[in-house]
């Protein structure tokens, strides 16, 4: 019989009496609190919710072959289908080295490839991304 291991200790968590009354309907929202990310009662909370994760995770026996393994999968070259607009190409390169892909461009097919936008400078714990990018028709423009 395998051994039966005991319940985790979770950090307390909290509830208010924070409410919304919608259409006359009183809708209780007792974790309300922890959506204010930077209050010092909600960064102690997060703070000992991912040390108990931490924890926990760092004893799985497989931990180091997943990780292996997901860096295989994940931490990659690949290219994306370009994008024709005007006489410029657009694609994204993820780079294995790279957490996030980067956007380039080229002069026409045979154009020297042009760095446009690298997140992963952006910051340096990692934490500014791009959510998206689109060239206007004529390839002049990025929003």
């Amino acid at each position: 019989m395998p051994k039966q291991k005991k319940p985790l200790d979770y950090p307390a968590t909290r509830r208010t009496g924070e409410h919304d009354v919608l259409h006359g309907v009183l809708v209780p929202d007792p974790y309300r609190w922890l959506e204010r990310e930077k209050d010092e009662q909600v960064q102690k909370w997060m703070a000992q919710q991912d040390a108990l994760a931490r924890a926990e995770l760092g004893q799985l026996p497989e931990r180091e072959a997943l990780r292996a393994r997901l860096k295989e999968l994940f931490y990659l070259d690949a290219l994306s289908a370009p994008q024709h607009r005007g006489k410029r190409y657009f694609y994204t390169r993820q780079h294995a080295t790279k957490e996030k892909r980067v956007v380039y461009f080229k002069e026409g097919k045979k154009g020297a490839e042009k760095l446009l936008l690298d997140p992963n400078s952006w910051s340096p714990d990692g934490s500014i991304s791009l959510g998206g990018w689109h060239p206007s028709w004529d390839g002049r423009r990025v929003a």
